[in-house]
Parts: structure tokens; C-alpha cells; sequence
């Protein structure tokens, strides 16, 4: 039986996965390098042969380098991608790959790429669940300390390579292609918003934690008075729908630019005369209300929509990191004469999401009230 390691640099198949080939050394294991990362005076040819050289070593066979340079994520068509994984993969039953916490260019795009191809991968889980755990011993550590200073004394001297990322044990986790290809599309790339065609993306449904910040923000909604409301940035109606079962005669406004959210969220409204949705994003909001409500908008864009503050006849009210508050919304509002009259938080929490622990920011929520207002 064969098993292929995807190493994103050289050294990546002794720290990342020389615990699994000495302790699975009765599989045929296989390498494919992604980036030979030439560091110094090296050439790209030194370091691809130094690579093979250290694969030879722990008894790996080396199949190709495929030479990708480190473009920023997202940069990278995954068509091109695919097509060139595509041959190299399709032989192998596991695929192991460095952790999906691994930062840096071109990874990410690569796991959607792979993740595309096989069902199920291999990661070297540093953190979360393992379904492979693999000590290492002496002899072992010391025969891959050899391999590492016979050909990674470059990336020792640069410092790519250290002795921290040598474990006594490792973890490995087979996991289902499609959730780390929904990680990485709504944890990581959230900003982009990719091709998200979810039901339920960033478990808005589902979270304890957004099921929590929902039930805050209605219950501050609830201290304030008010007959009309705009809110920015509705995603799929998750908040939305919360929001007109609790408050079912008063009249909402939905503002969502991305066009697949939309789509959902008209959907989901199409038979309630309360809510009006609207696909259009926070630049063109020409209504005005009692209230807007704004959750986990402002800090995606180039620079404050300070038009908004002449929308709503009484109050803004906004949901978001606590920091974001600290350093940008309060002093703007105070400035422009606005009064906070209410503040809340939700402490940060760790939670599963597609089976990975993530670490939620918290919120905080405040109320801001025009001076007139009596």
C-alpha cells in the first residue's frame, strides 16, 4: 500500500511527517514537493535536490516538484490547480497534508484544489481530534535530527526550520475533504466570500454562540423604542428571521449585496409582508428608519460609510468585535455627537466548526442615540 505526503517546503517530510513514516514503515511512502523555497545562495536546483536527498533518506520515494511559486491565497486558478494535482493523486488511497492552521501562500488554495480530487485526506492535526497518534522514539528522533543537519543546514541558519517543530508525538486526522474545503472558504477566506452556495454558512443556524449574540441583540432591541428598522448586511436571514417572529408588526428592511445570500434570503421572506429584503450593500441604503442595525459589517470595508449616520431618525445599533468598538466606532460616534446609552458583551469562545476547534471574537453591542431624540 502507498501514501503520498504533500510538503509544502523541504524539511516539511521529516517535522511535519517523519512520526507517521517511522512508525508506518511498512507502507510505500511517496513525496510530492510544492515550493522548493530556495533559501540564501541556494538555487532552486539545490534545494528541490536536498529535498530528495532527505525524502531518500527516511526511505521516501520523491515523485516530482511542481515548482509553485508563493502567490498570495486566492490567487491561483483552481482549474490549474486541479488539472495538475489531478495526476499525482488520483493513484494514492491517503493523501497526508501539513496542518489547515498552516499559514502562508498558496496552502490554502492547494487544500480546496486537493480537497476537490479525494474524498478524504490526512492532516497533521496540531490541534482538535486525531485518528492516528504517533510517538516517536529515541532512535527515531535521533535519525531524523541526522537527516536534518546532512541537508536542511540552510533552512537551520535561516530559521525555516527549527527545533520546535520537531514532535515526540504527532497527531494525524482523517477528515472529510468537504469540510476543510468549507473551512478554509468561510473561516479563512471570510472576507472573500468565495463561491458559498451553503445553507448555513459559518453555522449561523447552528452555533451556540451566534444563537447566543441573537439572543442579545433582540433583547436590546427589545429596552428601545421603535416601529421601522434597517438592517445591513442581513447573509441568509438568520438574525432576520429571529427578528420578525419576535417583533411581527413592526417593519423591517434586509440590506444584503452578496447575490447567492440574497437569493436565499428572498426566498426565505417571500411570504412575509413585514420584511422587505433588498440586494443592494451599504453604499446605497437610501431609506431611512427608527433604527439601523448594523452586526460584523463595518470592519470588512476600505473605510466608514459615514452617510449612515444621517439614516436613522433615533438610533444605530452595533454588533461588533469588542476592539472594533474600542478603536473605531466610539470615538467617531462620540465625535459626531451620538450618545451611547447601552453596552453589552459576549465573551469570546471556542467552537467546532466543520469539525475544526475556531476561536469566536466575541461581541459587543451597543446602542447609540441622536442627542434630540427625547
Amino acid at each position: 500500500m502507498t501514501a503520498l505526503l504533500i510538503c509544502k517546503f523541504p524539511g516539511d517530510e521529516i517535522t511535519l511527517f517523519g512520526n507517521v513514516v517511522l512508525q508506518k514503515s511498512s507502507l510505500q511512502w511517496k513525496a510530492l514537493l510544492i515550493c522548493a523555497d530556495p533559501t540564501g545562495e541556494q538555487s532552486l536546483e539545490d534545494s528541490e535536490d536536498q529535498w530528495r536527498a532527505s525524502c531518500f533518506a527516511l526511505g521516501i520515494e520523491p515523485i516530482a516538484s511542481l515548482r509553485l511559486p508563493l502567490v498570495g491565497n486566492g490567487y491561483y486558478s483552481q482549474a490549474s490547480l486541479q488539472s495538475l494535482l489531478n495526476p499525482y493523486l488520483q493513484t494514492f488511497a491517503d493523501i497526508y497534508i501539513p496542518d489547515i492552521k498552516e499559514e502562508g501562500s498558496i496552502y490554502w488554495d492547494l487544500i480546496i484544489a486537493i480537497g476537490k480530487i479525494k474524498e478524504h485526506i490526512f492532516i497533521a492535526s496540531a490541534t482538535g481530534v486525531g485518528t492516528e497518534f504517533c510517538p516517536i522514539s529515541k532512535s527515531g528522533m535521533e535519525r531524523l535530527i541526522v537527516i536534518l543537519n546532512t541537508y536542511y543546514g540552510i533552512r537551520l541558519r535561516s530559521q525555516k526550520i527549527k527545533v520546535s517543530d520537531l514532535h515526540g508525538v504527532r497527531q494525524y486526522r482523517r477528515i472529510k475533504s468537504q469540510l476543510l474545503v468549507q473551512y478554509i472558504e468561510e473561516y479563512i477566506y471570510y472576507n472573500q466570500f468565495y463561491q458559498l452556495n451553503n445553507d448555513n454558512p459559518w453555522d449561523l443556524e447552528t452555533s451556540c454562540y451566534e444563537q447566543s449574540r441573537y439572543e442579545l441583540e433582540i433583547s436590546v432591541l427589545a429596552e428601545i423604542s421603535w416601529q421601522s428598522l434597517i438592517e445591513v448586511g442581513a447573509c441568509i436571514g438568520s438574525f432576520t428571521s429571529r427578528l420578525s417572529k419576535v417583533f411581527p408588526n413592526r417593519d423591517i428592511i434586509a440590506y444584503e449585496p452578496n447575490p447567492t445570500f440574497f437569493i436565499k434570503l428572498q426566498k426565505r421572506f417571500s411570504k412575509n409582508d413585514r420584511v422587505k429584503v433588498i440586494n443592494n450593500d451599504i453604499w446605497k441604503i437610501d431609506q431611512s428608519s427608527d433604527v439601523l442595525f448594523i452586526s460584523s459589517v463595518i470592519y470588512y470595508l476600505d473605510y466608514f460609510p459615514l452617510y449612515l449616520l444621517q439614516t436613522p431618525a433615533h438610533y444605530i445599533v452595533f454588533s461588533h468585535i469588542r476592539s472594533f468598538h474600542n478603536q473605531t466606532i466610539s470615538p467617531l460616534m462620540y465625535s459626531a455627537g451620538w450618545t451611547c446609552i447601552f453596552k453589552k458583551e459576549i465573551l469570546p469562545c471556542i467552537e467546532m466548526f466543520c469539525d475544526i476547534p475556531v476561536q469566536k471574537d466575541g461581541t459587543e453591542i451597543a446602542v447609540w442615540q441622536r442627542h434630540s431624540t427625547k
